[in-house]
């Protein structure tokens, strides 16, 4: 067992778990690709229903705007939080962060991936701090089985709502592309809520897609993508974003990791399609 109270604090902690573990030749044992059309069995959702939860939750939680912009072309809510922080940032830890304001727009993207040889524990930059969900999800039974229902650990889960009134099109610039992690850090999960056609997502030199709600994907997140905006309408367009650690384990009850049975054995991508990320039942693997 690896205790996030071991991680030195100039480390995130999924880099520390890199550096007392065989990653790179794990990673070069399964080999890193590009497949971006991959779903997960059985991850369903009712648009309707989560919608009205998650409006529900927004008006209860108070929503938050994405801290590294001062406009309101983007909010939410974070739905998981780091424990070690205190609670009045346990909404809005994960979204964003305000020392990104200084940044043009054009260059937030690529100033947050040039920010990453920075980051260390405890940051906004590491993911799996953010290991605990919002005790108020329980209230809200639809949204609460969705997340129970992932087979592995969930990190910097997040509602994001795109406000159509003021958002800007970008389908004629690549505005907005940029990489987050490796799947095998943080495998993403992108689930459509609401959409009216106007907003979607691309992988550069890719043509952009257009969820309809109820929709998921994995997101190729080691290559570079954004989200497109078409034109501007009257319309909040509402995903979830999960992330996934594919390949740690995570005690709760003793704030620690370790390598699970597929670490080096399968490629993140290969688990979400064999069904080993999601069990509708809640158990542990399927």
């Amino acid at each position: 067992m690896i205790y996030t109270e071991s991680v030195p604090n100039d480390q995130t902690i999924v880099d520390y778990l890199r550096s007392v573990t065989p990653w790179r030749s794990a990673i070069a044992s399964v080999g890193e690709r590009f497949e971006p059309d991959v779903q997960i069995p059985g991850l369903a959702l009712d648009p309707e229903q989560i919608g009205s939860e998650i409006s529900d939750l927004l008006i209860a939680s108070g929503p938050v705007a994405w801290r590294s912009k001062e406009d309101l072309t983007v909010y939410g809510l974070s739905l998981s939080h780091n424990p070690d922080h205190p609670p009045h940032l346990w909404r809005s830890g994960s979204f964003g962060h305000e020392r990104y304001r200084i940044c043009h727009p054009y260059d937030y993207y690529k100033a947050v991936e040039r920010d990453r040889q920075n980051r260390i524990k405890g940051d906004y930059l590491d993911s799996y701090a953010f290991r605990c969900l919002l005790p108020e999800i329980n209230h809200y039974p639809a949204l609460a089985k969705l997340l129970a229902g992932f087979c592995v650990p969930v990190v910097r889960a997040t509602i994001r709502v795109i406000n159509g009134l003021v958002c800007s099109p970008n389908l004629q610039s690549d505005s907005g592309m940029h990489h987050d992690e490796s799947p095998f850090e943080v495998l993403r999960v992108n689930l459509c809520v609401t959409n009216d056609g106007s907003f979607g997502y691309q992988y550069r030199e890719q043509a952009p897609i257009y969820p309809p709600p109820g929709s998921h994907w994995i997101v190729n997140s080691d290559r570079d993508h954004r989200v497109v905006v078409r034109l501007p309408c009257n319309f909040q367009r509402i995903h979830l974003v999960i992330g996934l650690v594919p390949w740690f384990d995570y005690d709760a009850s003793r704030d620690a990791w370790q390598p699970n049975r597929w670490f080096g054995i399968k490629h993140p991508y290969d688990m979400a399609k064999e069904g080993l990320l999601f069990n509708p039942q809640g158990t542990a693997y399927p």
